[in-house]
């Protein structure tokens, strides 16, 4: 080991002779130069996995590849070392390593889209750190912990590891970590919808990153700041604070955060309608992050850079770019992605008629919206924020430096909260019985109602058996009435008649049946209600049935007038169309549309409406009531045959 640091020591040294002498050699590289000729040099585990840690950090932004294959090198060596029997010393050394080494996988796993994977790292790292007594890494880990619930839309969670951070900073008096987590905690607040405390937090942080002179933290919170105003529609103050960001990213060489600031500007000028300007600032910002690992982002901008290809009518561009965001947030499992890049795929294929591809889309966009975060969990979060006083520290030392009195107080506290206990178990108790008398009686309150339910349903049912019993009465007397009659005209008119009574006959059977008293299935009701009326009609044509129903289910007040049209268009059909016919195929399509409406096809492929001048006012006055008392339409179609369409909503 000694031996190492010798090494370690005069490597370093020739570095800073050479630098010195140069002036040219990045000192980053010399670090990295020195680092990897300790793993040629050194057999020990321990500082080679701590040279593999080390070396990962530097290279995190230059080398993603790099770094992550470092770090789990780093781990293996650690937790192969930890199984052994290691002196306290050298176990601390392994641990030490091990957390850094978790951190940085964390870093990556999360960049990488592995979000849950990136959890268990810093979960890991976190216990490390606390073990280890380690609390400025433990309250970063904290920081980033908090993050990862916050994507996941925990924000209970989130807003506890912030606070742990957030008391670890205050304690250890960080000043970059207490502005960095200032900066966090308005952010919570933003997302919440509370922009006053949100700029409060942002206020806190932005003079301590000056005051430490930390360009890339002001630029951070300066760029927060230009995104608050950006949702308060302050659209000036906030392309304000995003060019001022812009230029401190650019000043410092952050791509990623710059890539950012891009995106937030193009996403105000693409608000406003100026589709150029945020078509501008979205490439630019792709062009930086298509070359970086981080998927999220990454799939984002294609969602908004394809959304601007739509508006400006390049539906091919926009499809290509919204159906990779689209792949992209399957693959990473968020919703926000999914849910806005179905969305205008629906409406570009909608454009291009390809109605099912459109109806699938907007069914997976409806699907993610509803699944967005919970309200319930959201307002406990809000509280709980609300509830966080930042003046607490100030308090706490007022009250400890009156310590005595704070004893005194505490046990007069304590005697009142017994008498307050003994009363609350008191009421507590007075409440059950209360409670429990009440539940006795809701329950046989709610068994009254179901016995009343069953007896109201069995008196309905019984009202649709005997509606059912004297339609079927009403038809016998007709078809006995038709048999002394010898004019033909009349025995057709009375068929007719009996055609209607059959068809609420049918359907008042249906309802008898049915287990929902309320609907009945249209598509059994139509198959049995016009193989009745080919039953019922004596033709000598061989007649075909083509039926195409959907299931709806339909209610009384749709279900009797349907029937009715159907009856009379049928039998307009079976009387006149097959005249001199051996065969005939009547046919009947029924399809619910996107839009709710119903769409009703009646038709048959005999002599036509215009041969058929029989026919031309049968029925026509009472077709057109039924379809008034649907508040729907129907056309005659131009097709070969009759043939009718009738729309309605099936609201």
């Amino acid at each position: 080991m000694k031996k190492t640091k010798i090494i370690k020591g005069i490597f370093l040294l020739v570095c800073f002779v050479v630098w010195s002498v140069h002036g040219q050699t990045n000192p980053l590289q010399i670090e990295i130069d020195s680092l990897r000729t300790i793993l040629k040099l050194s057999k020990h585990d321990t500082t080679r996995a701590k040279a593999h840690v080390d070396i990962s950090s530097i290279v995190f932004y230059k080398n993603s590849d790099s770094s992550f294959m470092h770090a789990m090198i780093a781990e293996t060596l650690a937790t192969k070392n930890l199984k052994q029997d290691l002196l306290p010393i050298e176990r601390k050394s392994f641990n030490i390593t091990l957390a850094g080494a978790l951190s940085n996988l964390g870093v990556h796993s999360k960049r990488s889209g592995k979000v849950q994977e990136g959890l268990e790292y810093y979960l890991r790292a976190a216990k490390l750190f606390e073990e280890l007594d380690n609390n400025e890494s433990l309250a970063i880990v904290l920081v980033n912990i908090a993050k990862i619930f916050e994507f996941q839309g925990n924000y209970n969670k989130s807003l506890e590891y912030s606070y742990r951070s957030l008391k670890i900073f205050e304690k250890t008096e960080d000043l970059k970590g207490l502005a960095y987590i200032y900066n966090h905690l308005g952010y919570a607040h933003k997302i919440q919808g509370e922009y006053d405390k949100a700029l409060e937090f942002y206020l806190k942080s932005k003079p301590i990153f000056e005051k430490i002179d930390y360009k890339i933290g002001i630029a951070l919170v300066i760029n927060n700041m230009g995104e608050l105003y950006d949702l308060k529609e302050e659209d000036i103050k906030a392309k304000e604070f995003y060019l001022k960001s812009i230029k401190l990213y650019e000043d410092i060489g952050a791509k990623e955060r710059l890539a950012d600031a891009f995106q937030k500007i193009g996403s105000l000028y693409n608000e406003e309608g100026d589709l150029n300007q945020a078509l501008d600032y979205f490439e630019r910002a792709y062009d930086i992050r298509k070359n970086l690992d981080f998927k999220f982002e990454k799939s984002i901008l294609l969602g908004e850079i394809g959304s601007i290809y739509w508006k400006k009518g390049s539906n091919e561009k926009a499809k290509e770019l919204l159906i990779e965001a689209y792949n992209i947030g399957l693959s990473l499992g968020n919703p926000s992605t999914i849910e806005t890049s179905a969305k205008t795929l629906s409406y570009i294929y909608k454009q291009e008629k390809k109605w099912d591809i459109a109806y699938d889309y907007l069914n997976i966009h409806m699907k993610y919206r509803d699944s967005a975060r919970n309200t319930e969990t959201e307002k406990d979060i809000i509280k709980k924020q609300a509830s966080y006083d930042l003046e607490k520290r100030e308090q706490e030392i007022i009250l400890l430096s009156t310590k005595n009195e704070l004893q005194q107080v505490k046990l007069t506290n304590n005697r009142k909260i017994l008498v307050l206990i003994s009363a609350l178990a008191l009421l507590f108790f007075i409440f059950i019985v209360i409670a429990y008398r009440n539940n006795q009686k809701k329950k046989i309150i709610n068994q009254l109602l179901v016995e009343q339910n069953n007896a109201k349903a069995n008196i309905i049912k019984e009202i649709h058996h005997r509606v059912k019993n004297n339609m079927a009465v009403v038809n016998s007397l007709l078809r006995r009435q038709s048999k002394d009659i010898k004019d033909p005209m009349v025995i057709d008119i009375l068929k007719e008649a009996q055609g209607r009574v059959v068809s609420m006959a049918i359907l008042h059977e249906k309802m008898y049946k049915a287990d929902n008293l309320e609907s009945v299935d249209i598509k059994e009701h139509i198959e049995d209600l016009v193989a009745d009326l080919i039953k019922a009609y004596v033709v000598h044509t061989d007649i075909k049935l083509e039926l195409n129903i959907q299931s709806v289910q339909f209610n009384m007040d749709k279900l009797v007038p349907i029937g009715l049209i159907i009856n009379e268009l049928v039998t307009n059909s079976l009387k006149y169309a097959f005249k001199d016919r051996s065969s005939g195929v009547i046919y009947l399509e029924l399809q619910k549309k996107l839009n709710n409406s119903i769409e009703l096809i009646i038709g048959d492929d005999g002599i036509g409406i215009k041969e058929n001048k029989e026919s031309d006012h049968m029925g026509t006055a009472l077709i057109n009531s039924f379809v008034k008392q649907l508040k729907g339409s129907i056309e005659l179609l131009k097709k070969e045959g009759t043939a009718y369409r009738l729309v309605f909503s099936s609201i």
